[in-house]
């Protein structure tokens, strides 16, 4: 049921044109207040603090469908973000909110998160440091982009004063959920390009047939 209403709302405003407007800086608060206000971003979440309350393995094909789709704002890791929460004292933000797997202190004492997926668009960061959990404000940070053309992908610094006290130890598990995050968006960026590929080679028509038909193909 969840699969099915979410793949309906990216087919609906998660086009070609949105990803590439977003890719270029521009905001994607239609395609967010959708996902948000529909509840999808609580699909983790216990049914007593009303969440759907699903397990993750059913969350699958939803992480699939987002690297179908291109999606280019941070709801996979917003939904796991949610969910490694619920035992903080601290209620998840509103807004964007991403994870970075991995971070370190430099000599100075600044915080540092290298590579962070959506580093240049999320509103917070949940952070694994040393295996402790941290929830910080990429607003108080420093950004630098770190991915290739048109990635969302930065590295982000925070001053030793921005970065507050530490919600819990359960840091780790931001890493593995990075981890599974990826692995799903690139299987579902794999299986559309299986799909247009062999689209094409049915549509594509050359010496009176389609290419697809041809042994060599």
């Amino acid at each position: 049921m969840f699969t099915e209403a979410i793949e309906k709302i990216l087919t609906d405003l998660c086009t070609p044109t949105l990803v590439r407007a977003v890719e270029s800086g521009d905001g994607a608060t239609a395609l967010w207040n959708a996902l948000e206000e529909g509840g999808f971003l609580e699909l983790l979440t216990p049914e007593v603090a009303d969440g759907a309350g699903l397990m993750l393995s059913a969350l699958f094909p939803i992480f699939l469908a987002f690297g179908r789709h291109a999606l280019p704002v941070p709801a996979a890791q917003s939904i796991a973000a949610r969910a490694l929460m619920r035992d903080c004292p601290q209620l998840p933000p509103a807004g964007m909110l991403t994870l970075a797997g991995t971070a370190f202190r430099e000599a100075d004492g600044v915080l540092c998160t290298p590579r962070m997926a959506y580093g240049l668009l999320a509103d917070f960061a949940l952070v694994n440091l040393d295996g402790e959990l941290l929830l910080l404000d990429c607003s108080q940070a420093r950004r630098e982009p770190s991915g290739v053309h048109a990635s969302q992908c930065a590295t982000l610094y925070w001053s030793r004063e921005t970065v507050g006290t530490v919600l819990g130890d359960n840091g780790e598990e931001v890493r593995l959920f990075s981890a599974a995050i990826h692995a799903a968006a690139i299987a579902g960026a794999m299986e559309q390009v299986l799909d247009t590929t062999l689209e094409y080679c049915n549509d594509r028509v050359q010496f009176g047939k389609a290419i697809g038909k041809f042994q060599a193909v």
